[in-house]
């Protein structure tokens, strides 16, 4: 996740410390590079847009569920139940924190 804001910003340090606590629960542990890349961009995007991350996060690993299951669990991703581990363990860590972000110009 690190290198996806810019270094200059304090959305940085918020990025920094998520990526830490991802990183010490094993969300993105045997993941492929092409998931994890991408997992981690949504996760940065769903941690720093508008309103509460936590209800975007559980929103999106629901989405995951039901393209996993529509594709017969391949689908565009590698590994959906790893993708879904992410996920939701980033919704969880959202849960306990409270960010009140303004949306990340992009």
């Amino acid at each position: 996740m690190r290198g996806l804001v810019d270094k200059d910003s304090w959305y940085r340090w918020i990025v920094d410390q998520f990526a830490d606590e991802l990183g010490n629960e094993g969300a993105f542990n045997g993941m492929t590079w092409d998931d994890a890349r991408v997992v981690a961009t949504v996760i940065v995007q769903d941690l720093t847009g508008m309103g509460h991350p936590r209800s975007r996060l559980k929103r999106r690993s629901r989405n995951i569920i039901r393209r996993a299951m529509r594709y017969d669990n391949s689908g565009p991703w590698d590994d959906p139940r790893g993708v879904w581990r992410a996920v939701s363990i980033a919704a969880e860590l959202a849960r306990s924190r409270v960010f009140g972000l303004p949306t990340l110009p992009l």
